[in-house]
């Protein structure tokens, strides 16, 4: 986990309390193995998966739940908008910084490394505020040779989606530089964070 130094504390809690004044409710693990649970139900009933392939970062830690409980293979897809720091802090977690800059566009950066060919995949990640993620999975799942998809999010725009995907809950955005009231435990400036980046070490440890 980064060290942070004062002056990044002090932006990382700003930006906590006034998520935390504007009405941003905070997941920790514990409630987001819940919604998991609540997916899976949800899910089974019409669809069985073969393997659960998660969009990095967000979608790591729902889709690993996700494959423990269908007792099914993960992968990992690494789709993710380019890094941008200063210092230590990542400017992609800060409020308002997406709907500052939207040409900052989504991007595979690895190679997908995964047998899903002739499968039947669910597609995993946190929420839906944008589909380029998952519409970029679904490209490179076709080319990976997966025969059927179907996409799981934690939470979906309070609007819906113009097509089946399967959800816990909605969400509706706060402002029009604050897209959702939902935060998870992998964005910097949760209070959960530091335990996310525990159990992700510990994770990557015995997968390796």
């Amino acid at each position: 986990m980064p060290h942070f130094t004062g002056i990044e504390k002090a932006i990382l809690n700003g930006q906590y309390q006034l998520l935390r004044f504007l009405g941003c409710e905070f997941f920790t693990l514990q409630d987001v193995n819940k919604m998991c649970g609540t997916l899976y139900h949800t899910i089974k009933r019409d669809f069985t998966p073969e393997a659960v392939v998660g969009i990095s970062t967000s979608g790591y830690y729902p889709a690993y739940q996700m494959a423990q409980l269908f007792g099914v293979p993960l992968y990992e897809i690494h789709i993710a908008r380019d890094e941008v720091y200063w210092k230590n802090l990542d400017l992609n977690d800060l409020a308002g910084f997406r709907k500052l800059f939207p040409a900052k566009g989504v991007l595979l950066h690895e190679p997908f490394i995964g047998d899903v060919k002739g499968k039947k995949i669910l597609l995993v990640d946190d929420d839906y505020r944008s589909q380029a993620s998952l519409n970029m999975a679904i490209t490179h799942m076709t080319e990976a040779g997966a025969t059927e998809m179907k996409e799981a999010v934690l939470v979906e725009p309070a609007a819906g989606v113009n097509h089946e995907i399967y959800s816990v809950r909605r969400q509706s955005p706060l402002n029009r530089f604050i897209k959702g009231n939902l935060r998870f435990p992998w964005n910097q400036y949760s209070l959960h964070y530091h335990p996310y980046i525990e159990w992700t070490k510990e994770t990557k440890r015995e997968i390796l």
